[in-house]
């Protein structure tokens, strides 16, 4: 209270909300104050987002590498997936998508890769509080259909965007997941539909599953020394 200036009051209305949500905690033998566990969730969230993309690149380009098409790299923010790493095709016809761009969940194997590892209770409520736009012809659009392909996904270890989000433009992706097994990030193959079949984009998604997996496991030892 001296600090800020306030009155006491005040402030300790403030650490009573602190405390109520986890923030603070107080020690009951000497009623002095803390931080509370939230702040350890903070911390982690922070060296989360910010080693995700360090530690990927080298598996981005790996995959690249395979596939010689592009590869994304995207993170959950509010209601969509948003591209934090790209790495271009070396053919002459490329995307033109851009770092920063919104991917939808439901129309998008970044999406749906994401979506498919949730738990299957937190995955039907995400679903349910989802607006379902039409992007193309082929965008499921039925929140029932959504949750099957969410569950095929689900067994096969990745996901494909067959032509559901932009016209002439396919993909496969895979989640990438923390070491608590939670999904953190999805990566993704995508290309023009001419020169990537779903023939090819089923047989790329195994591959983009086992890069997906491995960086998993880079991500799970990074944080296990937080």
């Amino acid at each position: 209270a001296a600090e800020l200036r306030l009155p006491k009051s005040s402030v300790f209305r403030v650490l009573n909300t602190l405390r109520a949500r986890g923030y603070v905690q107080q020690n009951p033998a000497t009623e002095r104050y803390g931080l509370g566990v939230r702040f350890l969730a903070l911390a982690r969230s922070v060296a989360e987002e910010s080693d995700l993309r360090t530690v990927a690149a080298s598996y981005l380009r790996e995959l690249k590498a395979a596939t010689d098409e592009t590869v994304h790299l995207a993170v959950p923010v509010g209601t969509a997936m948003v591209y934090i790493d790209k790495v271009e095709s070396s053919r002459m016809v490329r995307l033109s998508s851009r770092i920063g761009d919104l991917a939808s969940f439901h129309s998008t194997a970044l999406g749906k890769a994401y979506l498919s590892a949730l738990p299957s209770e937190d995955q039907r409520a995400f679903v349910r509080n989802l607006v379902l736009e039409r992007r193309t012809q082929r965008t499921i659009v039925a929140r029932d259909r959504l949750i099957t392909e969410l569950e095929r996904c689900a067994r096969q270890g990745f996901a494909v965007d067959d032509v559901e989000n932009e016209d002439g433009v396919r993909c496969v992706g895979a989640a990438v997941l923390n070491d608590r097994g939670e999904p953190v990030a999805a990566i993704s193959v995508s290309a023009p539909e001419s020169r990537f079949p779903k023939k090819r984009a089923i047989s790329v998604g195994p591959m983009c599953a086992e890069i997906a997996r491995k960086l998993s496991r880079h991500l799970s030892d990074v944080y296990s020394d937080l």
